[in-house]
Order: C-alpha cells, then sequence, then structure tokens
C-alpha cells in the first residue's frame, strides 16, 4: 500500500514540477510577444529616444528573447531572484511578501464560506431531493454559479455600500485604524473583508451544492445506507457518518478545483473592492507592462494551483486505493 502510494506521489510530484515549468515559459514568451514594452508607457515627449535604449539596457530588455529567458529562468531556479520590480523599483519578493497575506485572508474566509455553505445546502437538497425545496436550492445554486463576479461585485458595492452604507466601499481597513484599539482594528478588518469574501465564495458555493447533492444522492441510493436506516439509525448519523463519508472522494477533489477558480475570483474581487492583494498587484503590473512582477505573481498562483490539485490528487488516492492504479 505505502509504495504504490508513494509512488503514486512521485509521479504525479514530476508532472507538477513540469507543469510548473511549461507555464513559467509559455507566461514569459506570451508578454513579450505583445507589441511595445515598458519604456513605450514613458508618454513624457521630453523622454529622448536615447534614454529610452538606456532604460531598456538596465531592464534588461535590448537582448534577444530567448537570452532574456535563459538569464531570468537562471536566476528564479538558482538563485530564487525574480528581480526588481519596473513600476515599484521594489525586489518583487518584497512586493509579494507585502501583498500574499491579504489574498490569503480573503481566499481563506472565502473557502471556509463555500463549504460551509454549500455542504450544509447540498446536504439539505439531498435529503429533500424531488421537493420544492430541492428544486430552490438547485435553481439559486445555478444562478449563483452563473453570474459573473464582476457584475455580483459591483451589484454589492451599489446596494451595501452606496445606497444603505452597510458596509465600506472597498480597501482592507479604514483610514484612522491606525489609531484604533486591537479589538476594534479586528472589527473594522472583519467589516472590510465581509462583502469580498461573500461575493467570492457565492460562484463556489454553488457549484458546491450541486456537487455535494449529487455525490450524496448517489451514495444514498446504496444497499449499505439502506441498511442503516434498518438497524434504526438516526438520519442525521446516517447522513454525517456514513453517507458523507463515503461521498468524500469528489468532495475532496472539488477542493482541489476551487483554489484556481478563488484564485482567478480573487483577482476581479480584488480590483472591484481595491482590496490590495495579490490579484490587484497583477492587475495593477499587466497595465504597466511591468514583467517581473507578472511572471512572478502568474508563477506563484500557478504553483498554488499546482499544489492545491497535487494535495487534491494525493487525498483523493489515500481514500480511493483504485485512484493510485
Amino acid at each position: 500500500m505505502y509504495g504504490s502510494m508513494a509512488s503514486f506521489a512521485f509521479r504525479r510530484l514530476g508532472a507538477s514540477l513540469l507543469l510548473f515549468l511549461i507555464v513559467l515559459t509559455l507566461t514569459f514568451f506570451l508578454i513579450r510577444l505583445a507589441p511595445g514594452d515598458p519604456t513605450l508607457l514613458i508618454e513624457d515627449p521630453r523622454v529622448s529616444a536615447d534614454y529610452r535604449e538606456s532604460l531598456k539596457d538596465h531592464w534588461g530588455l535590448d537582448k534577444p528573447v530567448f537570452v532574456q529567458y535563459v538569464n531570468w529562468m537562471t536566476a528564479v531556479v538558482l538563485h530564487a531572484d525574480w528581480g526588481v520590480s519596473i513600476e515599484h523599483r521594489r525586489p518583487v519578493a518584497d512586493l509579494l511578501a507585502d501583498r500574499i497575506p491579504a489574498t490569503v485572508l480573503l481566499a481563506g474566509v472565502a473557502l471556509i464560506i463555500q463549504y460551509i455553505t454549500g455542504l450544509g445546502l447540498g446536504i439539505a437538497a439531498a435529503r429533500r431531493a424531488g421537493t420544492r425545496t430541492d428544486h430552490l436550492l438547485r435553481a439559486g445554486s445555478l444562478l449563483l454559479y452563473a453570474l459573473p463576479v464582476f457584475w455580483t461585485g459591483l451589484m454589492a458595492l451599489s446596494l451595501f455600500s452606496y445606497r444603505l452604507h452597510w458596509l465600506p466601499g472597498g480597501l482592507m481597513h479604514s483610514i484612522d485604524a491606525a489609531e484604533l484599539g486591537l479589538a476594534a482594528r479586528l472589527l473594522d478588518l472583519l467589516r472590510h473583508l465581509l462583502l469580498p469574501s461573500l461575493i467570492l465564495a457565492a460562484a463556489s458555493a454553488g457549484a458546491t451544492v450541486r456537487f455535494t447533492r449529487n455525490s450524496l444522492l448517489e451514495v444514498l441510493g446504496r444497499d449499505y445506507i439502506r441498511t442503516a436506516r434498518a438497524k434504526g439509525l438516526t438520519e442525521k448519523r446516517v447522513i454525517w457518518v456514513h453517507a458523507l463519508r463515503n461521498a468524500a472522494t469528489p468532495l475532496v477533489q472539488l477542493l482541489g478545483l476551487s483554489l484556481p477558480f478563488l484564485l482567478s475570483g480573487s483577482l476581479i474581487v480584488e480590483v472591484v473592492f481595491s482590496w490590495p492583494g495579490l490579484g490587484r498587484l497583477a492587475w495593477e503590473s499587466v497595465l504597466s507592462r511591468d514583467y517581473p512582477v507578472i511572471l512572478a505573481t502568474t508563477a506563484l498562483s500557478g504553483v498554488l494551483v499546482i499544489v492545491g490539485n497535487l494535495l487534491a490528487d494525493l487525498c483523493q488516492a489515500g481514500l480511493d486505493p483504485r485512484v493510485r492504479e
């Protein structure tokens, strides 16, 4: 058992590393294929062509693309050096270190909301399959899944921030948050976090509801569930102990698939709500053609997605030995 699990883990790890290198390579060459370069964003007519050329030489943009790729990949792989941001004039690693905690907080809270809501409503729909409650939950989950994240974010801002004035309209803290006490700062952070985390979790929760319902319905029709009910076990124990445990394999796989969705959605949510995270940094870098930051944020996102899927595969292999074959 352990030998086959270790072999499976090594195979998946090797495939993940290869995929990561492919993502880095494609990202590097795709942004270089786009017309123009960062110097074209300097619109001051007093900037001479010679100065632009000196900037290209300083940033290494005057070399052939393949030479730039080899130099960059060597620095990343051998020295873990992601370069210096063209726009911020700071090491890219420092920029990422400043922005990652905000994105982890937003995505982590959204993931908790997604699974608490999705599992609860999915179980309720499965227990009442075919009823009006089931139809309403399925329709509502499909609607949440289909609505664009940017649209729901803008509508939520318009309603709860600008019309009702219940929640802040953006950012992570209030302007005077540094002057507040610890409890007041935490409350201020929660008020700013509530709306973007709910919007980010909404679409994923819709998919989780439908996935949980379908997985449970498949399990609830099996013989051992009927046997458990015939023994007089409570419906709560049948659902949470017997049925949900055996439906866990596809739900674990859904967890790995949720990570890339949360990351892509966090970029949109962070832009809409002015949340100072990794997604907003990536958006600003694309607009300013900040090549080192674009590459680093893409690489980090790729790592998180690949690691999430790798962990989901390993958990699924641990729960279901057939996967290891």
